[in-house]
């Protein structure tokens, strides 16, 4: 059983143990686990106990070892472009302060039909949300319902009179 030159550090341990005493569940705290359970046991077997591979547990350990526990923690990933670019996004939100009705789909087919841009619904309600405008649908009527019995009813209901 060969030792791991990061694994030779009795420091590593030492300050792995101190900081997860400090650090709450986190997958942090997992990797500190991880990285103490290789003190005393094969590779093979903590790499099997954590479900993760040998290299995995190397790569802990000696991102610990360089960077301290800011190696443990996980990269910042950049997110994904939006299809819309800034001139489309404020077009996109005069067309629904100027008419808030507009459905989903119907700003979905002006986009489409006036730059060209093939969206999703999701990513169309994405967008809308982080330009912190809200989707807000109506609710639904039956096509059978009668609108001057359903307003008669609502004129009269008891649930409506305040006394």
């Amino acid at each position: 059983m060969a030792k791991i030159e990061v694994l030779k550090n009795d420091k590593l341990f030492e300050e792995s143990n101190k900081l997860l005493k400090e650090i709450p569940f986190s997958k942090i705290s997992i990797k500190l686990k991880g990285i103490l359970a290789l003190r005393n046991n094969d590779i093979s077997k903590v790499a099997e106990i954590f479900s993760v591979s040998r290299n995995t547990l190397k790569s802990w350990a000696r991102n610990f070892d360089l960077h301290g526990i800011d190696g443990l923690r996980p990269k910042e990933r950049r997110s994904r472009k939006s299809k819309l670019n800034e001139l489309h996004k404020r077009q996109v939100k005069s067309w629904v302060e100027n008419d808030p009705n507009l459905t989903l789909k119907e700003i979905r087919l002006r986009i489409r039909n006036e730059f060209s841009v093939n969206i999703s619904l999701s990513g169309l309600w994405y967008n809308l949300k982080k330009m912190n405008l809200s989707y807000i649908t109506a609710r639904p009527q039956h096509y059978k319902q009668d609108k001057e019995i359903f307003d008669e009813f609502k004129k009269n209901s008891t649930r409506n009179n305040k006394e």
